[in-house]
């Protein structure tokens, strides 16, 4: 159970919010984003579950065990199926009999498993194919929308880890175009049939123009300064993209949901725009300086209560169940801290689907495996290398001055060549071809043809 809409309140299903969990590592942070985003989805919001853990643990909103109805599991309360929309490249191979196989077994109004394809991204910022994958992402969010289903991103899917953080901040990157165009508040004469007053209307047609970004461990792709988390160093991007959707997130009217283990985890700038804080359990370590206060106050009330009851035993019985120390919380428990510094207990639960537990795999549950086109992974070339070189550009531009057949080019044309291979992103350079004036292109071509061939003509 989840309290929604009261003064204090796990969650505000009326208003846009940004919650960030904290807890060390099993203490329930990710199955209490999943029941956040659940409830508002069952209120009408759309849900777009953006990042977790490379083991498609975001993609468990369509599986159900059933546990609710087993007095046996205690740690799951799954009774029902939502339906599922995953991102991955366009790279990725699957057998569609198998998706059509699970979605076949259970009786359901939307398939529960889709699966969008996107091409691999661009390192130049705008570049046709990037626009291309936003959208896609639009159409794909809208269509969600509109049938009920979550939209899930997950690193799991991009073996070549550069594809998925610069996918996912391209993604974060349009995501305010689509809330201000596409999600508008819907009037009660906008409704099909037209209602009288908004009292009238259904939880979905109130709630027609709110979404929540679910994000798990945001550690990983918004990491502190001091912290590097990957391979490739692609965070960065991501990090940029995020920072500057945060502060946006009240003008835009897109809630947040997210976790990390240790407060240094996560840039600063990131952390100070939280709303609403919760804490699972946790040690005054990895909770840090920040924290302090929190587990002072604590202790100070646990004391009174304790010496209110004679100081002895049956005291703090009592401290325990009404103020349990943070580093002793259960599995449903968890601490509130509200923007006005207000702190509440709560005893959480489980989302509605089933919560992945570590050794549970999505692709033997649901029979659905996926594999890549290695020829696409390994192929040479720029959005694979990132970058290109002054060398590869004087190449290009050495055999549009000296063609073994035809007219030799001039600069202008050279340029306006390589500007538009720069803006369909199969080449990357630190400055815009289109800008550059002829006189400097051609200065420039002087100089690479010094360096690498010795002649300035």
């Amino acid at each position: 159970m989840i309290m929604v809409n009261y003064d204090y309140s796990i969650v505000d299903a009326s208003k846009q919010q940004v919650l960030f969990q904290i807890g060390t590592k099993g203490s329930g942070k990710s199955s209490f984003g999943e029941l956040v985003c659940s409830t508002l989805y069952s209120f009408g919001w759309t849900v777009l579950d953006l990042w977790a853990s490379d083991n498609l643990e975001n993609a468990f909103w369509c599986i159900s065990q059933k546990c609710k109805d087993k007095p046996e599991v205690t740690d799951c309360d799954c009774y029902r199926r939502i339906p599922i929309t995953m991102l991955a490249p366009e790279y990725i191979l699957y057998d569609q009999n198998r998706v059509d196989a699970f979605n076949d077994r259970y009786f359901s109004r939307e398939p529960l498993v889709e699966i969008v394809k996107l091409p691999r991204p661009t390192a130049t910022a705008n570049s046709t194919i990037n626009r291309r994958i936003q959208e896609i992402f639009r159409d794909t969010v809208l269509h969600c929308r509109d049938h009920r289903r979550v939209l899930v991103f997950n690193p799991k899917m991009f073996p070549d880890e550069k594809d998925a953080f610069r996918t996912l901040e391209v993604l974060i990157r349009k995501l305010g175009d689509i809330a201000y165009h596409d999600f508008n508040r819907l009037e009660p004469e906008d409704c099909n049939p037209p209602k009288k007053s908004r009292s009238e209307m259904t939880n979905f047609e109130k709630c027609r123009d709110k979404m929540i970004v679910l994000i798990r461990e945001c550690g990983e792709i918004a990491p502190s300064s001091r912290l590097k988390t990957d391979q490739s160093g692609q965070p960065v991007l991501v990090k940029k993209a995020l920072l500057q959707f945060i502060r946006k997130v009240r003008h835009y009217q897109i809630s947040l949901c997210t976790d990390f283990q240790n407060m240094m985890d996560v840039e600063s700038s990131i952390r100070s725009q939280c709303d609403q804080w919760t804490l699972r359990r946790i040690t005054k370590r990895l909770a840090g300086e920040e924290w302090s206060w929190l587990f002072k106050q604590i202790d100070d009330t646990r004391k009174r209560i304790a010496q209110d009851y004679g100081g002895g035993v049956k005291g703090y019985v009592r401290a325990d169940k009404w103020f349990p120390k943070i580093e002793e919380l259960k599995q449903n428990q968890a601490y509130v801290i509200y923007s006005n510094d207000h702190v509440r207990l709560w005893n959480v639960g489980m989302p509605p689907f089933h919560h992945k537990k570590p050794f549970e795999k999505w692709e033997k549950i649901t029979g659905i495996e996926f594999d890549f086109d290695e020829s696409v992974l390994t192929a040479k070339g720029v959005q694979e290398e990132g970058k290109t070189t002054d060398k590869i550009i004087f190449s290009l531009c050495f055999e549009k001055r000296n063609p073994k057949n035809g007219k030799r080019w001039d600069f202008d044309k050279i340029r306006d060549y390589l500007a538009d291979e720069q803006e369909n992103g199969n080449l990357t350079w630190n400055v815009p071809f289109k800008n550059m004036k002829v006189d400097t292109f051609r200065a420039n071509y002087r100089r690479w043809s010094k360096k690498y061939e010795g002649d300035g003509k």
